[in-house]
């Protein structure tokens, strides 16, 4: 892998602290290896091309009755159905998908940091969740799908599960409270595809530790994947509280 280092900012007079970012280009075929050592493709292109990212990377080993008690998939009586689609970039605003964006970003509270519309790969789809009538749209999430070989195009492998490594759920937006009940439905989806983990992207901040409750945790700590979620909440946590360089214990 190619290593690309953003050096953003840091200080040196009264502080020994660097700020930069870290991405990173394939340079092997392989998505595998690198996801094991906790790379994730970034949705937003670096000079026109697809890069790789590191962060505190969470995923779900996904196994046979990791799911002991599925929620009820049901709004208000009635089921939430899911449609796998894979719009284009003009088709986004026609699908709706764009309102329930800035919908879901007003109920949270959230700043548009992360717009999972703006940037379209050909690893992505979404995961459309409605009742009725697909119409009748309650929530998305965005789906980045992982290969064994990088140059593999052949236009069916999304439904050859033999091409297929892992997944990963980038962003999920809904006007519902149905995060744990789509996740379940994401997870049985992709152990139907044969993927031994469902990646679940970056694990900050108090907003993240629902993830460490779900079955089959992992967590990325930099050197490892560690199944220690009690040390993963307490990071989590200590994220929140930072509001100034000196919480990081820069000295």
């Amino acid at each position: 892998m190619e290593l690309i280092f953003d050096h953003i900012t840091g200080k040196q007079e009264q502080q020994d602290f660097q700020h930069f970012k870290l991405r990173g280009y394939l340079d092997g075929n392989e998505e595998d290896d690198p996801m094991e050592q906790g790379w994730l493709a970034d949705d937003v292109p670096y000079q026109g091309h697809e890069c790789w990212y590191q962060s505190r990377s969470t995923r779900v080993e996904l196994r046979s009755g990791a799911i002991k008690k599925p929620r009820r998939r049901e709004v208000g009586g009635k089921t939430i159905e899911m449609l796998e689609i894979r719009p284009l970039h003009g088709m986004l605003k026609l699908t709706g998908m764009e309102t329930l964006y800035h919908s879901f970003l007003k109920k949270k509270g959230y700043r548009d940091l992360y717009n999972p519309l703006r940037h379209i790969h050909q690893r992505d789809s979404f995961l459309v969740y409605y009742i009725d009538d697909v119409s009748n749209m309650i929530g998305f999430t965005k789906i980045k799908k992982y290969r064994w070989e990088q140059d593999i195009h052949d236009e069916n492998f999304d439904d050859d599960v033999r091409y297929l490594t892992g997944m990963e759920t980038h962003m999920h937006c809904s006007t519902q409270d149905i995060g744990m009940i789509t996740l379940e439905m994401e997870m049985e989806w992709a152990m139907s595809k044969h993927c031994r983990y469902l990646y679940l992207g970056p694990g900050y901040e108090k907003s993240s530790i629902y993830k460490s409750l779900i079955p089959g945790f992992q967590w990325w700590t930099g050197q490892k994947w560690s199944k220690n979620a009690e040390q993963y909440r307490q990071a989590c946590q200590r994220d929140s509280e930072i509001t100034r360089i000196s919480d990081l214990g820069a000295k």
